[in-house]
């Protein structure tokens, strides 16, 4: 981590985990239990970089971006035995990519700082973050989560001794699927969770 030109903080870090015996909730049984099982060896390599700072002396900006290489490298006997006998029902491959792993995302931000004459200040925001495509899970039967944007937008005013903020997140009203069950398996009984849909409101705030 260090400074930019005297004006801009920055960090980089690059990370290696290997997992061995990882565990992963998967489906038992031909009822569709839920059971926790040791699947085996993974790996998980990437790096997360971020920069912020000042543009002018009234707008600052913030980025951040990570790339992660998720994937399950091999099969515990265990799990191996599970699909053999029918324990789980669901065939689970080598080199799949780990659920809920995304390869990209991205988190950018702006503010605008308007000083007033009272000594107050109105700050003007807006911000938006990326996920990448994912697996839902690790079997057969996943689930392809669509890559989405998000944004918010915001107005704040601060004063010495309270604060008011009026914002919307979710503009656009993505429906952006963070997780799914797959409707082969479980037909009209499947679901999914999504983001939070457009929600707007104010906030205030005061010190004493």
């Amino acid at each position: 981590k260090g400074t930019l030109a005297g004006t801009y903080q920055y960090t980089l870090a690059y990370y290696d985990v290997a997992w061995d015996n990882m565990q992963a909730n998967l489906s038992c049984t031909g009822l569709g239990l839920l059971c926790v099982v040791n699947v085996g060896e993974a790996t998980s390599q990437g790096i997360e970089a971020e920069l912020n700072g000042y543009v002018t002396d009234n707008i600052d900006v913030a980025f951040a971006y990570t790339y992660n290489d998720s994937e399950l490298d091999s099969l515990s006997s265990t799990l191996q035995d599970f699909i053999a006998d029918g324990t789980v029902f669901a065939e689970v491959e080598e080199g799949s990519q780990l659920h809920g792993a995304t390869r990209s995302s991205w988190y950018m931000a702006a503010n605008y700082h308007q000083q007033l004459s009272t000594g107050s200040e109105l700050v003007y925001s807006l911000n938006g973050s990326y996920r990448g495509s994912a697996e839902s899970s690790l079997d057969v039967y996943s689930v392809k989560l669509d890559s989405f944007w998000l944004w918010n937008a915001a107005v704040a005013y601060n004063a010495d001794t309270w604060d008011a903020r009026v914002f919307v997140n979710n503009i656009a009203d993505e429906r952006g699927l963070m997780g799914a069950e797959s409707d082969i398996l479980w037909g009209p009984r499947a679901n999914a969770v999504v983001s939070t849909p457009r929600t707007y409101g104010i906030t205030a705030s005061y010190r004493f």
